[in-house]
């Protein structure tokens, strides 16, 4: 028992310095911070118990709120690269660039996943259809919209190159008549890295 508890506390003591070691925050923004992020709710959005006592279940939350956390975070990185990279490109075009949508980057993240989670590789997904059924299914109102996807490249770098080099995917990227973007990036099954791009216009 005094083992399992030790491995918890360790892991405690790990997720809170992975997140917050390097960070400028006081102790009590931290707090906050960690609430705002939806790692650890406390009794109230600003009472906290440090000394209370944690059970195994509570503490297996804790942990694997903080590690998808940090997960997302990188998932973010990863996407602010592709939008960067695929504005370079349509610059160099003469294209204006793309703005990134919240709501189809949540299409294109659930695309993402869903290839990720049911083994496939296809613009056509067995639960949503076609892309553009699959906007249609999520409420997001489209007069045009393409799809790029990719699996295997393990660097926005490597996928933005593969993408460019094949003329359909090129031709959305370097679409004048979309105006928005949602990118969708996942990691895991088969090809261990999943791509989506969502173009459209409104």
């Amino acid at each position: 028992m005094l083992n399992v508890y030790s491995r918890f506390l360790k892991a405690y003591h790990f997720i809170w310095h992975i997140i917050f070691l390097q960070s400028r925050y006081k102790y009590e923004s931290r707090k906050l911070a960690i609430y705002g992020a939806g790692i650890t709710t406390g009794k109230t959005s600003k009472t906290f118990d440090p000394t209370g006592m944690v059970t195994r279940a509570q503490m297996a939350v804790f942990v694997k709120r903080a590690l998808d956390y940090k997960q997302n975070e990188k998932s973010t990185g990863q996407v602010q690269e592709v939008l960067n990279l695929v504005n370079k490109e349509r610059a160099k075009a003469g294209v204006s660039p793309l703005s990134l949508a919240s709501d189809v980057t949540n299409v294109a993240q659930v695309k993402a996943e869903d290839m990720m989670d049911n083994n496939y590789f296809s613009h056509t997904s067995p639960k949503y259809g076609d892309p553009f059924e699959m906007l249609n299914h999520f409420g997001i109102h489209w007069t045009a919209a393409g799809e790029n996807i990719a699996a295997g490249q393990t660097t926005p770098e490597s996928v933005m190159a593969s993408w460019m080099a094949s003329t359909g995917h090129r031709e959305n990227i370097l679409n004048p008549d979309f105006k928005e973007i949602g990118i969708g990036f996942t990691k895991g099954g088969t090809y261990r890295y999943y791509w989506v791009q969502t173009f459209i216009k409104r």
